[in-house]
């Protein structure tokens, strides 16, 4: 399940604003080279059953969710260690919150 990205910018931009900092964008090489394995199943999987096709773009979509979930549950984690506990309920209040988008 994929969520609005303007949602996600908000959400940052609270927290960082809570924060009394600016949040400015940076590129990820982790989730870039993701993205690129995923175009790699996509071009090799035009020689594949359509169902085994499926499965492996599948499989490249959800590392992808799990790499973007394993950076918020850790920018939570430290958000309580270092007790901005501000922070930690504006993440909290956006989980209870966030809308799916219709992909």
């Amino acid at each position: 399940m994929r969520f609005d990205l303007t949602t996600i910018g908000a959400l940052l931009n609270e927290c960082f604003s809570l924060l009394g900092e600016a949040a400015r964008a940076t590129t990820c090489k982790g989730m870039m080279g993701l993205v690129e394995e995923g175009q790699e199943v996509m071009e090799q999987g035009a020689d594949k059953e359509d169902a085994l096709a499926d499965l492996a773009l599948i499989g490249s979509a959800q590392r992808v969710e799990h790499y973007e979930i394993s950076g918020y549950t850790t920018a939570k984690n430290l958000a309580q260690q270092l007790r901005y506990s501000a922070v930690v309920e504006c993440q909290s209040h956006w989980q209870r919150k966030k809308t799916p988008i219709n992909c």
